[in-house]
């Protein structure tokens, strides 16, 4: 496969939005506006990250490796807190965690050398990590929410029997927990046998031998395994305490949330 994509060769790939549009237009799904739309958006967001990521690749500064490592953090944790809708600080609480995941998985990669702290290996690597906790801490508030939502009558009673809020809402966490992690278990399960990974396709698309991607892409999938578990489970133990009054009371209105989430879904 050629390194190069010429430029006839790049316009030609809008071909695949184009048929994705005729097929929602086939179907009758009224889709093909926002097909157009996100295409444009992605094209447009992408050839600005390029740009961005060049300078910072040239300039070659911790500094501003760190300022793009932040600035991709808080975006990530904005993202994802929307689904925290009705929890008290949902934006602190999920930028903190996924910055945690972040903080712990980048730094074991240093620390056992598979990558150095420069812009070209710590932001593409960070861009996994922060994706995969975006997902992982938007399932886990989601969960948490319908968990709390359907265990109220559990919480209250175990909160009447003498138990902290903490124990009161250990199966709603657990839960949580397994919501938000197992996806990523599943992936681990099939990776190879169902499906090529990305990184692993794209360093053999650029002429790596099969057993070295191999190896790099064990390294990332074990590398967002950590990540998700460290992220999911930092929302979870900070996030409980949301749902509970100074007087380990639940907060009702917060409970009625995830209550009208659940009845949206049904």
């Amino acid at each position: 496969m050629n390194n190069q994509i010429s430029n006839l060769t790049f316009i030609l790939s809008w071909s695949f939005i184009g048929i994705a549009m005729m097929i929602t237009l086939w179907q009758g799904l009224k889709m093909d506006k926002d097909i157009l739309i996100s295409a444009i958006r992605a094209f447009l967001q992408l050839f600005v990250t390029g740009y961005l990521l060049q300078f910072v690749f040239n300039a070659e500064s911790y500094y501003l490796t760190a300022a793009v490592l932040l600035f991709m953090t808080i975006v990530a944790g904005r993202d994802a807190s929307k689904r925290g809708k009705g929890l008290p600080h949902a934006f602190q609480i999920v930028t903190l965690s996924i910055g945690l995941g972040e903080i712990v998985t980048l730094g074991i990669l240093l620390l056992i050398k598979v990558i150095s702290f420069s812009p070209s290996e710590a932001i593409p690597l960070s861009g996994m990590i922060l994706g995969n906790s975006m997902i992982a801490a938007s399932l886990a508030l989601e969960r948490l929410k319908s968990s709390m939502a359907q265990r109220k009558n559990e919480v209250e009673a175990l909160l009447a029997l003498g138990a902290t809020p903490r124990q009161a809402s250990s199966n709603a966490l657990r839960e949580t927990l397994r919501a938000a992690i197992i996806p990523t278990v599943d992936r681990l399960k099939t990776m190879g046998i169902v499906s090529l990974p990305g990184m692993m396709s794209g360093l053999i698309l650029a002429g790596q031998a099969p057993t070295e991607a191999v190896k790099y892409q064990i390294i990332v999938m074990f590398m967002l395994t950590l990540t998700v578990s460290v992220t999911s489970t930092a929302i979870g133990l900070f996030a409980y305490k949301g749902y509970f009054t100074n007087y380990w009371g639940l907060k009702e209105e917060v409970i009625a949330v995830g209550s009208n989430l659940d009845k949206a879904k049904k």
